[in-house]
């Protein structure tokens, strides 16, 4: 009887070290740039034969790349853009900035669920956590090395955007399912997204580093996406009959 106590002490401490062992945390620096050009919009406006404001081909001239920070660990990421541009006294009209989600933080709970948020503050006067669709993805075998990883292509499958599908680049030897906003769910984290108009690019990573990764599910009423988009046609008709 000692003898079988003393084999399942031994083995529940072998599974907490394997535990301990599997834990995975991280830190990610994106450098976003802007990815769209006068050209592209030119071509899109003219299919809906609308024509292309000189504040339109004003910010994409004056774009300016930006930081995008992504934390994660087991069980949450959570990425936000850094708070403060140097040099940038009208920030809120650099393209980079709004094709990167403005102060929008995305947030993402790696439970059995796997649910990924954008939180969203600014628009109705109350926080919102929005619940975003699961991602799908297609992956393919075309690879490249990135930050000392390799990794492999994937494009995003969801209904999005209407001239582009997202690609993203994602290392399997950080196995851990996180990227840059909405875009999760792949067997590696994401260290390249094109995404609609902005190029996110890792340029540091930073694994298990000494301190601990703490990371707070953000403040705000759960939300569907559907039930939130109702919510602005109902407060802004106007815009949306436009």
């Amino acid at each position: 009887m000692k003898k079988c106590i003393k084999i399942t002490v031994i083995l529940f401490f072998l599974v907490l070290t394997n535990i301990k062992a599997q834990e995975l945390s991280g830190r990610v620096t994106y450098n976003v740039s802007l990815n769209l050009t006068i050209e592209q919009v030119d071509k899109r406006n003219k299919e809906r034969n609308v024509k292309t404001s000189q504040s339109t081909r004003d910010r994409i001239n004056s774009a300016r790349d930006i930081l995008a920070y992504l934390e994660f660990n087991d069980f949450h990421s959570i990425q936000k853009l850094e708070s403060k541009l140097k040099n940038d006294a009208n920030r809120m009209r650099n393209k980079t900035k709004s094709g990167a989600g403005n102060a929008r933080i995305y947030y993402t709970n790696n439970s059995f669920l796997h649910k990924n948020s954008i939180v969203e503050c600014a628009i109705l006067g109350e926080c919102f956590l929005i619940e975003q669709p699961k991602s799908i993805w297609k992956i393919s075998q075309e690879s490249k090395i990135i930050g000392g990883y390799l990794c492999y292509r994937a494009v995003y499958q969801n209904p999005l955007y209407k001239y582009k599908k997202p690609i993203a680049w994602f290392a399997p030897k950080i196995p851990a399912s996180y990227g840059p906003k909405i875009f999760t769910g792949l067997p590696g984290l994401i260290l390249e997204l094109e995404d609609n108009t902005v190029t996110f690019t890792a340029i540091k990573i930073e694994i298990n580093p000494k301190e601990k990764i703490i990371i707070k599910k953000p403040n705000g009423k759960v939300i569907s996406k559907e039930n939130y988009n109702a919510l602005l046609k109902k407060a802004f008709p106007d815009f949306y009959e436009k």
